[in-house]
């Protein structure tokens, strides 16, 4: 008995021609009220069905390198993290950098420095980000900005 065969969906015209979609977007009057809500919305689904595809095709080029002409799945590159407190890497490095060096060479966060701030003078959170402020304001070693803004559908 042979199985009925389906044929393949064909791919979605919003896919099928992406340079003509990206030109539509570029060129097109942006849309408000209820249509700029419906547009905003579509692109979150968008968002969603691209993250969806890219992942369906890792798993299919996994399978089968060779099914999608001029696209391959390369490797991840090498990532290297530092585990252990700064004390610990300071002492494997030893010698090698004097203290000046060696902290110049550190990243200095301010969730860090909080939480160090917050276990030396036994206070909260919101204490400890006023005071490393303070203190690096003073030394004229902080900015304070504003990220650029976002969308949120409410």
């Amino acid at each position: 008995m042979k199985l009925a065969t389906h044929p393949k969906p064909a791919l979605p015209a919003l896919l099928s021609d992406g340079h003509s979609l990206l030109e539509t977007i570029r060129s097109m009057p942006l849309p408000e009220g209820k249509a700029g809500t419906a547009f905003l919305d579509g692109l979150k689904v968008l968002e969603e069905v691209v993250a969806l595809g890219r992942s369906r095709m890792r798993v299919l080029l996994a399978e089968s390198p060779d099914c999608v002409p001029r696209w391959r799945l390369m490797s991840g590159a090498s990532v290297r993290e530092i585990h252990g407190t700064g004390t610990k890497v300071r002492a494997a490095i030893g010698e090698e950098l004097d203290d000046e060096q060696f902290l110049d060479a550190c990243k200095t966060s301010f969730a860090q420095l909080e939480l160090a701030y917050m276990e030396a003078h036994s206070v909260d959170r919101a204490a400890a980000t006023l005071a490393i402020n303070r203190l690096l304001e003073a030394a004229g070693l902080v900015t304070i900005r504003t990220n650029a803004s976002s969308l949120k559908r409410t």
